[in-house]
């Protein structure tokens, strides 16, 4: 929504990115910067610049011009093609453990769809999934590699993470499969591989240095506050009341 402030528009908005959008804006509108507030809502969520640009140039220019507010509703078929989406990947991943459930090292190589160009910040998932690719784990190897790929599609653009859901995403499948197949408990696996909370500052294998860190303290936490020791017993309720469960 934008509203006419005397001097210009006042565009209200729900993604992060106010200030660069801000003047990137007034430059398109021939705006003075100066002149005019970009506001974002104080309880949305940070979707950096998913929604419609066009929507955002448009919603500018027109409130001062017939002085009224304008609003951007699109519909669900203007926002397939028109706004940036979140992510789409192909990912081949491996995970090598020794006997007691040890990662030794972690491998994949992946194709990430940025859609017919890139947009903004466009390529930053594809770099930050390979940075933060071993996650909260020491693993003593890591090689991993992705291709940018352009298609016919709407661009892709950083959503809810910029590259970190990705990395977490494919490393934690690879961890869930090695704990069915070895036939052992998932959250103790992890716990056996975490990086300790004496081992800060701790860099990664891709060259990113950890500042400090507690995570077997926070995955306790959640164990706790999920009931994670009662699953089993949930499960067994759930498939005699004929419904499935699933971890």
């Amino acid at each position: 929504m934008s509203l006419p402030n005397g001097l210009g528009a006042s565009p209200l908005s729900s993604h992060q990115l106010c200030r660069p959008n801000k003047f990137a804006l007034a430059a398109n509108a021939e705006i003075v910067g100066s002149t005019w507030r970009y506001w974002k809502r104080l309880k949305s969520a940070g979707n950096y610049n998913i929604a419609h640009e066009t929507a955002h140039l448009l919603g500018s220019l027109l409130p001062p011009a017939i002085g009224r507010p304008v609003k951007w509703i699109p519909s669900r078929s203007d926002a397939f093609l028109g706004d940036a989406q979140g992510r789409d990947q192909n990912v081949s991943a491996e995970l090598a453990l020794d006997a007691d459930g040890k990662f030794l090292a972690l491998r994949w190589t992946g194709s990430h769809n940025v859609g017919a160009y890139i947009e903004g910040a466009g390529a930053i998932p594809i770099l930050f999934s390979l940075k933060l690719a071993s996650t909260v784990y020491d693993i003593p190897a890591v090689a991993v590699t992705s291709n940018l790929v352009f298609t016919n599609t709407a661009p892709t653009v950083p959503y809810r993470g910029a590259g970190r859901p990705e990395a977490v995403y494919i490393t934690e499948r690879l961890v869930d499969q090695a704990a069915r197949e070895m036939r052992m408990d998932p959250a103790e696996l992890r716990k056996k591989n975490i990086i300790r909370s004496d081992a800060y500052p701790y860099e990664t294998r891709t060259g990113w240095i950890y500042g400090t860190g507690n995570y077997a303290a926070a995955m306790a936490k959640c164990q706790a506050l999920a009931d994670w020791d009662g699953y089993a017993a949930r499960r067994a309720q759930s498939e005699a009341a004929a419904k499935t469960a699933w971890t």
